[in-house]
């Protein structure tokens, strides 16, 4: 059954695929009413021939022909209850060939012995049944052009070739026809399924299509909610510290509580500056994250000392992080060599990866921040928290610029949503890679992998701990 397994693997651009066999086999058994017409055609046909075959004959063909018709029809039961037909389509197409088969090849051995008991006007009835029936066959069994040719050939042939071994010219002419007949039949039965073929590749083709365009759909609608969502907090995000600003700075012009040498006048200051910090750290991030995009912003490489800059990073996060009760671990390996790197954009990265672990984990949770020479040879940095964590379908969104994931464990944050894609964005700028493992209530690890060609040869200092 070699066709069969060929016509199994068949794929787009003029062969089938097992879709496409799916539907074939489909085609082949909605057809129900052909099964019960050969049963009909061959009463016909017994009882035009009862007085050529002999009657023992024509009954057991009668009765061979039934109890194929009646398997035939069991098997069209048995496909329609099947839930696995789809799956199985090649081996139900096999079965179905196998029916067809012996309808052909019953039909075959009544013609077939009519050169030993038929009359002259039996032949020309005969061929002209059998023309008729191999005919209307193709156009419910090209579908599948296996199964046309198991019906066509043992249908067709065995005649033809009984009337050219039949002594006289008509009989000679006769089975010459019938067997140009079959290869007419069996080029147009390959043609109208290469033509359904197609018919069914294209349908596909449009399903997973519109199957396409509804997944994108849905996430361009996803997209569009998430960018007005950051839009109101980006708002929000502004229109914060600019009231405190025109707020505190008014009462400090029109000297609402006197003089300026009131101490709380002090405070309005601070918080004014604050205030305009945030907003110029806001604004900076954005900065920051388009030049990265647009490939405009540079790199002043030097030699680090990987320690020092953790070190340097983690005394500017340990207040907020001892105010949330959070405990800081530094680990870094013993006589790690220079990292070839942007300072700044460094300090960056390992900032934004402590305060996103800080604002995400509960009090009393800590945070380990790592450093160590991977197997390839490169420094690789891990932030890792026993924060709330996130699912792994939201890494990729966390990932994105001006995407906020909604924790229900989290109060609301300060932030747009520049942290993670700016580390990112920073960390390929240095050939480096971004990582991020997550599990909900589990924690989150970053972990960003420098390029071996990055290391500088030559310790710097022992490791550092707390």
């Amino acid at each position: 059954m070699r066709i069969l397994a060929r016509s199994r693997t068949r794929r787009p651009g003029g062969l089938a695929g097992p879709d496409v066999l799916a539907e074939q086999v489909r085609l082949l058994y909605a057809g129900a009413f052909v099964v019960p017409a050969n049963l009909l055609n061959a009463l016909i046909v017994a009882a035009a021939l009862r007085n050529s075959l002999p009657s023992k004959f024509l009954i057991g063909w009668l009765g061979l022909t039934a109890l194929v018709v009646a398997g035939r029809l069991v098997l069209q039961a048995r496909y329609r209850r099947s839930a696995t037909a789809d799956r199985d389509a090649c081996r139900w197409a096999r079965r179905f060939a196998l029916g067809a088969f012996l309808s052909g090849l019953l039909w075959g051995v009544v013609c077939g012995a009519l050169p030993f008991f038929g009359q002259p006007l039996d032949f020309l009835f005969v061929t002209l049944v059998a023309a008729a029936m191999s005919a209307a066959a193709m156009t419910s069994l090209a579908a599948y052009f296996v199964a046309f040719l198991c019906y066509l050939l043992p249908f067709l042939v065995p005649p033809g070739l009984a009337f050219l071994l039949t002594p006289g010219p008509d009989y000679l002419l006769l089975g010459a026809l019938i067997l140009i007949y079959a290869v007419i039949l069996a080029g147009t039965g390959h043609n109208l399924n290469r033509l359904i073929v197609r018919t069914l590749q294209l349908k596909a083709a449009n399903d997973q299509l519109n199957k396409s365009l509804n997944s994108t759909h849905a996430e361009l609608d996803l997209a569009r909610q998430d960018k007005w969502r950051t839009f109101a907090h980006l708002s929000h995000e502004l229109r914060t510290p600019l009231t405190a600003i025109l707020g505190f700075s008014e009462a400090i012009r029109d000297q609402l509580l006197g003089p300026l040498g009131n101490p709380r006048y002090g405070d309005y200051a601070r918080h004014v500056h604050s205030s305009g910090q945030h907003l110029l750290n806001l604004a900076s991030e954005i900065l920051t994250l388009s030049q990265g995009e647009a490939g405009a912003l540079p790199l002043a490489e030097m030699e680090i000392d990987i320690a020092a800059v953790i070190e340097i990073c983690v005394e500017l996060v340990v207040g907020r992080a001892e105010r949330q009760r959070l405990r800081i671990i530094r680990s870094v390996e013993h006589g790690l060599p220079r990292l070839l790197a942007d300072e700044t954009k460094l300090r960056q990265i390992l900032l934004n990866l402590l305060t996103n672990a800080i604002k995400f984990t509960m009090p009393g949770g800590e945070i380990t921040i790592m450093a160590c020479l991977s197997a390839e040879g490169g420094i690789t940095i891990s932030v890792a928290d026993t924060g709330v964590g996130m699912a792994s379908a939201d890494i990729p969104r966390a990932l994105a610029p001006f995407v906020r994931l909604e924790n229900a464990m989290v109060q609301e944050t300060e932030g747009v949503g520049l942290g993670l894609p700016l580390c990112k964005r920073l960390a390929e700028m240095h050939g480096a890679e971004l990582a991020i493992a997550s599990e909900l209530g589990m924690g989150t690890t970053c972990t960003v992998r420098f390029p071996a060609a990055r290391t500088r040869a030559g310790a710097v200092r022992d490791a550092g701990g707390g």
